[in-house]
C-alpha cells in the first residue's frame, strides 16, 4: 500500500510541475510543512517498534468510535 501511494505521489508531483502549478507560495509552504511530516515520520517509526499489535488495534478502534461520535453528535445539533 506504501508503495503504491508513493508512486501516485511521484506522479502528481511531476503532473504538477509540468502543469506550472508550483509557485512560490506553494513552494515556501512545502517547506513549511516539511519538518511536521519529517517530525511524524520519526515519532511513528519509533512508535511502530514499541507498540504491540493488540494495542495498535485497540488504539486504532477507539480513535475511529470517538471521531465517528463526534461527527455523528456536531452533526445531530445543527439539524
Amino acid at each position: 500500500m506504501a508503495f503504491f501511494l508513493l508512486a501516485i505521489d511521484i506522479v502528481s508531483v511531476l503532473g504538477y510541475a509540468v502543469a506550472g502549478l508550483y509557485t512560490l507560495e506553494r513552494l515556501i509552504l512545502i517547506m513549511i510543512v516539511i519538518v511536521p511530516v519529517l517530525v511524524g515520520l520519526r515519532l511513528g517509526t519509533t512508535l511502530v517498534g514499541r507498540m504491540n499489535e493488540a494495542v495498535f488495534r485497540k488504539a486504532v478502534i477507539g480513535v475511529t468510535i470517538i471521531t465517528s461520535v463526534s461527527v455523528v453528535a456536531r452533526e445531530a445539533l445543527h439539524l
